[in-house]
C-alpha cells in the first residue's frame, strides 16, 4: 500500500474514531446487566400458572462484587427505564472496544507511514 492509501486510511480511522467518541463522552446514565424476558410459575396452587400457563415476569441481571443478582421487575416504567440503561451500557463497551481496535490499527498504519516516508530518501550508513 502506497503512502497516500495510507494515509487514507488512518483518516478514515480517526473520522470513525471521533464518532465512536461521542458515544463514550456521552451523558447518558449507565447500567451494567441485562434485562430479559421470561415465564415462571407464582407458587399458588389454585392459580393457572400450576395448569402450565405461566406468568410472564422481566428481570434484570448485574454484576456486583464479582458475582450475578438477579431481581424481578412489575413496573413497565421500570422495565423500559433499564432497557435504556442496560442499552447505554451495550452501546458504551461496544464503543470502546472499537475505539482500542481502531487505535491498534492506527500505531500500525502511522508506523508503515513512517517506514515509508524514512525509505524515500535512500541514506544509507555503512563501510
Amino acid at each position: 500500500m502506497d503512502l497516500a492509501h495510507l494515509r487514507q486510511k488512518l483518516s478514515s480511522l480517526l473520522a470513525e474514531e471521533s464518532s465512536l467518541m461521542k458515544v463514550v463522552m456521552g451523558r447518558e446514565a449507565l447500567l451494567k446487566g441485562s434485562i430479559y424476558r421470561t415465564r415462571t410459575k407464582c407458587g399458588n396452587r389454585n392459580c393457572k400458572c400450576a395448569k402450565g400457563d405461566l406468568h410472564i415476569v422481566w428481570r434484570i441481571t448485574k454484576s456486583e462484587e464479582g458475582r450475578t443478582r438477579t431481581k424481578s421487575m412489575c413496573k413497565t416504567e421500570d422495565i423500559e427505564r433499564y432497557k435504556r440503561l442496560t442499552n447505554n451500557y451495550k452501546q458504551f463497551r461496544e464503543a470502546r472496544a472499537r475505539i482500542v481496535k481502531i487505535q491498534r490499527e492506527q500505531v500500525i498504519l502511522m508506523n508503515r507511514i513512517e517506514a515509508g516516508r524514512r525509505g524515500e530518501y535512500g541514506l544509507k550508513f555503512g563501510k
